[in-house]
């Protein structure tokens, strides 16, 4: 197998338990605020792989929101309660 399709296949190995664990990561958001570190845990995961993918979508995904703690550790992750639409 030539060595640039072992990488290809190695790089979207990688992308896919990426995009899995964001996935497990989102699941455990709610509108009560929670730590990467409190996330990571319920999710199996490592704190700080966690801590980067939430602050993605917290830069990326208007419905989850992040407030800023003393330490980066301390930082909790949220999801933006729901919005009535307008007239109804």
């Amino acid at each position: 197998m030539p060595i640039i399709n072992r990488e290809w296949k190695r790089g979207k190995k990688a992308t896919t338990k990426l995009l899995q664990l964001q996935n497990r990561v989102r699941g455990q958001l709610s509108e009560s605020g929670k730590t990467a570190e409190e996330l990571a845990r319920a999710a199996d995961a490592d704190p700080e792989d966690v801590f980067h993918i939430l602050s993605h979508l917290a830069s990326n995904d208007p419905s989850v929101r992040m407030t800023k703690g003393e330490e980066p550790s301390d930082d909790k992750f949220f999801l933006a309660a729901a919005q009535p639409s307008p007239g109804g």
